[in-house]
Formats: C-alpha cells, structure tokens, sequence
C-alpha cells in the first residue's frame, strides 16, 4: 500500500523529512511512527497506517514532500488492495481527540415546556414575551384588545382566573 503525505492541517501544503524512523526491509506495525516531518509551524512525527513491511521509501531525509505525494510503500498483512486507511484527527501539535458520532448525533435536549396550540393569537411582542416570561399559554388567554388582540392587562386577568401549572 502507497502511505500518502497527509493533510497534518493548519493549511500546510508540505514539510520536509527531518528523519525516518524506518529503513526498506523494516517490519511496521500500525500507528507505529516511521517518519518525522517537519512544516512551517512543527515537527510532527507520522504514524504507519497499516501493520507490514516498508517495501521503499521515495523521500530522503532534507528532501520537500507534498500533501499527497507518497511517503513510503508497506507491503504484507494488509497488502490486499484495499485502501489506505485515513489519519484523520490527526494534526501538527499530536492527535486530536474525536467525539464519538452517536453524541455529535443526539438532538439537543429542550427545556419541556407545554405544549401550545397552533392557533393564531394577535399581540404585540412584548405581550408575547411577558407571557413567556409568566410561563402563560397565550393561546388560552382570553383577548379584549381591538380585532382579538390580547394586551397585557389580558395576562394578568388570565393569572387571576387561572392558575397555571408549571
């Protein structure tokens, strides 16, 4: 398998070998470090991405190699052409932890709060905010205002009337 010089972030396009940790011939294991790459803002040493033997090498220490271009060639247990496995999360300062993907799934609790109807109710906003704030159902309240509309003084009516659970 060809490992490729990856993205190590931070908009790095490429870094130059410091030193392999490797020679050809040398048996790897997988997240095993085999090369220290140095880029404009560090030295990060990368990690095999498969467990199996280095076949060649294709950069000399000093040399400048690109995102992209291959670092290295592993052969032997995971030599079934089969796709390199990706190093994401992994970054110039070390790896990065990921959360997990069920807890970047889970839909954000919401306070519960009871549930209104979907009937239209005419009030100025700041009606609609002192009922929210005095926890009133607006849709329950009784209107007196011109046209339907409920006014303040309609909530506080609905307080004295009612009493509401919350």
């Amino acid at each position: 398998m060809e490992f490729k010089f990856p993205d190590v972030g931070e908009g790095i396009t490429e870094g130059e070998i410091v030193e392999w940790l490797v020679s050809v011939g040398d048996g790897v294991k997988e997240d095993q470090n085999i090369v220290k790459v140095e880029t404009d803002k560090a030295v990060v040493e990368l990690p095999s991405p498969a467990t199996g033997k280095v076949l060649k090498i294709n950069k000399k220490a000093g040399e400048v190699v690109k995102v992209g271009e291959v670092l290295v060639e592993i052969g032997g247990a995971q030599d079934k052409g089969s796709a390199p496995k990706k190093t994401k999360g992994k970054s110039v300062v070390g790896e990065l932890e990921e959360a997990p993907e069920e807890v970047l799934a889970k839909p954000i609790a919401k306070k519960s709060k009871k549930k209104t109807s979907t009937k239209k109710v005419k009030a100025l906003p700041a009606v609609r905010k002192l009922a929210k704030e005095l926890g009133i159902d607006i849709t329950k309240v009784q209107a007196t205002g011109e046209d339907g509309r409920v006014l303040a003084k309609d909530l506080k009516s609905h307080m004295g009337d009612t009493t509401e659970k919350e």
